[in-house]
């Protein structure tokens, strides 16, 4: 972040800078699908993702998501976990998912385009 202007920081949607009217938060893949809303609109990311990355909570997904994938959850958390962070790390193992799928569907294309 530090390496951009702050004009460039406000096109992206920096969290830690006002908002800039048009602004068009980052998205990490080409193809990219933005989640969808229960009527079908699309919902883009509000902030870039350097912002989202440091929240607390965030970092509390991305901290428990592999005790989780073991089965040790629960012992991670020391109680059972809350549904706040049940959801995140659905939602989380969700996306990671969809890049998987992403990855795999771009590299089969790009092996029958070769030949």
């Amino acid at each position: 972040m530090d390496t951009l202007r702050l004009e460039q920081r406000r096109e992206i949607g920096c969290g830690w800078e006002p908002p800039l009217d048009g602004a068009h938060p980052w998205r990490p893949l080409e193809g990219y699908v933005a989640p969808r809303d229960a009527d079908g609109k699309e919902v883009p990311p509000s902030v870039c993702i350097g912002y989202s990355k440091q929240l607390a909570e965030t970092q509390e997904v991305l901290r428990a998501y592999p005790h989780w994938e073991k089965g040790a959850l629960r012992d991670y958390c020391g109680r059972a976990p809350s549904r706040a962070l049940m959801h995140g790390i659905e939602v989380l193992h969700a996306s990671v998912k969809t890049v998987e799928s992403f990855v795999v569907a771009r590299a089969e294309r790009r092996r029958k385009a070769q030949g």
